[in-house]
């Protein structure tokens, strides 16, 4: 299980993905990161197992559309055969980035 964290403390993420999703969506930024998945389905030898992460978009429900999916897959195209590696992008749905989006994004990672 778990481990228990020390007592009269607990384990919170901050700011929490519910408000990081909110910050994302209010600012019309969508986050997406692709890594090798640390717990992969028993595959063959030479098949990696990829996850794509997704953080903001137009809505909470939003899945992965396909411009993301054409990200992903072309980052895939890209790396050495072994698959090792991971990539991140960050997708600006607004006509210009500004400093005040930068600096408060800064202050989510």
């Amino acid at each position: 299980g778990l481990p228990q964290s020390p007592e009269g403390f607990r384990y919170q993420c901050n700011p929490s993905l519910s408000q990081a999703s909110d910050y994302t969506i209010q600012n019309g930024l969508t986050y997406l990161k692709l890594v090798l998945n640390d717990f992969p389905y028993d595959v063959e030898a030479g098949i990696h197992h990829w996850c794509l992460w997704k953080i903001g978009g137009k809505c909470r429900t939003e899945g992965i559309i396909q411009e993301e999916l054409q990200w992903a897959l072309q980052e895939l195209n890209s790396y050495q055969s072994d698959g090792v590696g991971c990539s991140s992008s960050l997708i600006v749905k607004q006509n210009e980035w500004t400093e005040s989006v930068a600096s408060s994004m800064d202050k989510l990672s």
